[in-house]
């Protein structure tokens, strides 16, 4: 995926899933600079709409490298 045409705006890790407005998109950055999509329904779906955003960090594995470990969600 390509980056946004805006920067994109950090997201307080201590946000729950349930926070994310329904008509926004979540990105990760991984360590490598690679910006993804991130699905929140399936998220919702897998640990639920309580689980707070800096939990699933470590979690997340980069499409384009390889690597485990989100540095950040944005919107």
């Amino acid at each position: 995926m390509t980056r946004p045409d805006r920067k994109p705006e950090r997201v307080d890790p201590e946000e729950r899933l349930q926070d994310v407005a329904g008509w926004e998109i979540l990105f990760a950055l991984c360590k490598c600079e690679h910006f993804a999509e991130v699905d929140i329904r399936r998220l919702k779906r897998k640990f639920g709409a309580d689980t707070v955003l800096r939990t699933l960090e470590p979690k997340l594995k980069c499409a384009k490298c390889g690597g485990s470990g989100a540095r950040h969600f944005s919107l």
